[in-house]
């Protein structure tokens, strides 16, 4: 699903078209969906490598490009044995990977932008500040997390203007360069959350409504009002075991770092959501975490003055690793290297591919949606409506294999018209509309 949008994004990107894709409905103009301007970006590789595959290594790239300013930083200042471990353990992390696993989303670009721009704000580098405000071009909430950032500089700014945080060392902290910093960052931030889902997606979306909101209230299971969403904002015990992992990825003791702090946003917005895949350690929604948690690790451990610092260092690197490998044997790569990962034969799929050709709109179920997207105008069956489609593309275990008239029968049900089957093999089956 999420792929096969995507791909379609990049397709018209490649071509130089609003980012109109069908699969999402008719018409759609995915900018209404959410806001990621910055993916304007794949447009000039889509055109030279039209594939769905082209999404899968760029976000494997750049998940991998993060890895260099976090395992130089870890190296510098915490040696070159704990460094490396510690960029090995990032560029295994939970979150990285379950990512990958759930395919091509918009936060690769987040990833590489939060390493590098965090990094590069601990080495007083002031190209931070573009690479972190570019992050509210990448998802409507990152403007949040700019904004947190905003108010990690004015903490920092304040803790440097006196011994201790007082009222009066605000006052002078407010009048400094750092503070001002703080404040402009906290303002973009703002801004571009509150102009993105007040204006921006309500002006492209079809429905003229930012489209989440619904999923930010009560479950069914909770009582209605304040009480309903307080039940599920603390419940259920989920939450708990994904704060317990970040937290172990953190080394423990990253905690005292600020930087931790903008991990806020994305867990208020998941944990007050009612949508189950956003509240644990699964698919994709944890991997902007992962460069900050590791990061905040590095900058505690920098920052600590613990006599036993070398020891916690060991500890918190080894925690971290520990906590890493184990989540990868047992997710999708332990999978994947003991064989039981989910895979598909698709040589006969590609047969089917190559039945539809180019120039075509076709309608498909899920499994084909990303393969069908260069050259044809693709709807997926569940939001085609009255969409007129030449060709459907349905794969094994369809439910038109067991219709009565077969698949045929079904497409005219469906799409109008007669169809006949032009493909069919090891129940990969492409249709064709006949009038």
């Amino acid at each position: 699903w999420d792929l096969g949008i995507f791909t379609e994004l990049a397709n018209q990107y490649a071509h130089l078209h609003a980012p109109i894709v069908d699969i999402k409905g008719p018409g759609y103009n995915l900018l209404g969906d959410h806001f990621h301007p910055l993916l304007v970006l794949l447009g000039p590789v889509f055109r030279i490598f039209p594939s769905g595959l082209t999404l899968l290594i760029v976000q494997n790239l750049l998940f991998a490009w993060s890895s260099v300013p976090i395992t130089r930083l870890a190296s510098e200042r915490l040696g070159t044995a704990r460094g490396t471990l510690l960029g090995v353990s990032y560029a295994l992390s939970w979150g990285l990977l379950e990512a990958i696993a759930a395919q091509f989303h918009e936060i690769a670009f987040a990833v590489p932008l939060i390493a590098f721009g965090v990094v590069h704000w601990l080495e007083g580098k002031k190209r931070a500040y573009i690479e972190i405000g570019l992050l509210v071009f990448i998802k409507e909430d990152l403007g949040l997390t700019v904004a947190a950032f905003g108010l990690i500089l004015l903490w920092r700014a304040w803790g440097k203007a006196a011994p201790r945080r007082t009222l009066a060392s605000l006052k002078a902290t407010l009048t400094s360069r750092a503070a001002l910093a703080g404040g402009l960052m906290a303002c973009w931030g703002l801004f571009w959350f509150v102009i993105s889902i007040g204006v921006i997606l309500p002006l492209l979306n079809p429905g003229g409504v930012w489209d989440y909101t619904g999923k930010l209230s009560e479950t069914e299971q909770a009582s209605s009002g304040i009480a309903g969403f307080l039940h599920q904002f603390f419940t259920p015990a989920q939450k708990y075991a994904t704060l317990a992992l970040l937290l172990a990825v953190a080394g423990i003791i990253g905690i005292r770092s600020p930087i931790m702090v903008l991990m806020v946003p994305t867990l208020l917005w998941r944990f007050a959501g009612n949508v189950p895949y956003y509240w644990g350690w699964e698919w994709h929604y944890s991997a902007i975490l992962m460069p900050i948690a590791t990061i905040a690790l590095i900058d505690a451990l920098s920052s600590s003055s613990s006599p036993r610092k070398r020891t916690l260092g060991a500890l918190a690197v080894s925690l971290s690793l520990l906590t890493n490998l184990v989540m990868a044997w047992t997710g999708p790569v332990g999978s994947y290297v003991r064989g039981t990962y989910y895979t598909l034969d698709h040589s006969a799929g590609a047969g089917a591919v190559a039945a539809v050709g180019t120039g075509k709109a076709v309608v498909s179920d899920l499994r084909m949606l990303a393969y069908l997207v260069p050259g044809n105008t693709v709807y997926w069956e569940g939001t085609a409506g009255t969409a007129h489609v030449d060709m459907a593309v349905i794969s094994p275990g369809h439910t038109a294999h067991e219709a009565l008239g077969g698949p045929a029968a079904w497409a005219s049900n469906q799409f109008g018209g007669m169809w006949v089957i032009t493909y069919n093999n090891d129940g990969f089956t492409v249709l064709e509309r006949k009038n």
